[in-house]
């Protein structure tokens, strides 16, 4: 009993290690994108660069869709952006 359970944890460590290795990272620098990522969609939403001219990119883990965000907004009096991840429904999106 032992033994099968210390196998089955080995082989599952093994099986998410392996995914984080093959996985991929999705980067934009589109103001407004949707990035579909298993169940979830990931909103870039730099919605506000009449006030905050700049750049904003994404990067976005294709496995979990986690993200960063690097933004230069150097003159920004106000929010500039809203980058978020949906499971369910907003703005007029549905994930899976």
């Amino acid at each position: 009993m032992k033994k099968t359970i210390f196998t089955f944890i080995f082989l599952s460590a093994l099986a998410l290690s392996a995914s984080l290795l093959w996985s991929d990272t999705i980067s934009t620098c589109a103001p407004q994108q949707n990035v579909r990522v298993g169940p979830y969609i990931t909103q870039t939403d730099f919605w506000n660069q009449g006030k905050c001219p700049g750049t904003q990119c994404v990067d976005i883990d294709d496995q979990t869709g986690s993200f960063t965000v690097t933004q230069n907004t150097p003159i920004c009096p106000d929010v500039s952006s809203y980058p978020s991840m949906v499971y369910g429904r907003a703005w007029g999106q549905n994930s899976a």
